[in-house]
């Protein structure tokens, strides 16, 4: 205290877990993002979009839940020295997952070829209402049919697991040898 004054004190306090501040839970989620550290760096480009489009599927999920769209995608990218990249793009809100991938994995396709990577990740911005999400879809044939495609695999994986229902790029990854 003689030093730093109340400071001191407020330091000495924290130092011995004292802290009487309320903790608040409830705060604006900035991002929602999910990533996966592997156990061997991996550098071939179809493994590495299987593994993010189930990123995308699990952020899209978290989105939902939220009620929240995303205007922003960030591809995350850790090398085996643990140094970070990260890419980032602006979209039109959405909470679906292929919309989410088909960003990331442009950012994904623009890295060089054959590097290898520790981790990958997939996170959103610029978040606002789910009732701006995917406002195209209401003009357009096809983009409805992308959402109440995206709501009806929302409906199986709820119902029978996540694993009922495995998109196609996926589905191939996992059946490698």
């Amino acid at each position: 205290m003689a030093r730093l004054g109340e400071d001191g004190r407020r330091l000495w306090r924290l130092s011995r877990g004292i802290d009487e501040r309320k903790v608040s839970l409830d705060r604006e989620a900035k991002s929602i993002s999910a990533e996966t550290t592997f156990l061997d760096d991996i550098s071939q480009r179809d493994e590495l979009e299987a593994i993010l489009l189930g990123l995308c599927e699990k952020v899209a999920r978290r989105l939902k839940a939220s009620e929240l769209a995303a205007g922003g995608v960030t591809l995350k990218l850790r090398f085996p020295d643990f140094k970070l990249r990260t890419r980032a793009r602006g979209l039109p809100p959405t909470q679906l997952a292929p919309r989410l991938f088909e960003a990331a994995r442009a950012l994904l396709a623009a890295q060089p070829a054959g590097e290898r990577y520790r981790l990958i990740g997939v996170g959103t911005s610029d978040l606002r209402p789910a009732s701006e999400a995917d406002a195209a879809d209401l003009v357009e044939g096809d983009r409805v049919k992308e959402k109440a495609r995206e709501r009806a695999i929302d409906a199986l994986r709820e119902k029978f697991g996540r694993e009922a229902v495995v998109r196609g790029l996926a589905f191939k990854a996992a059946r490698r040898p």
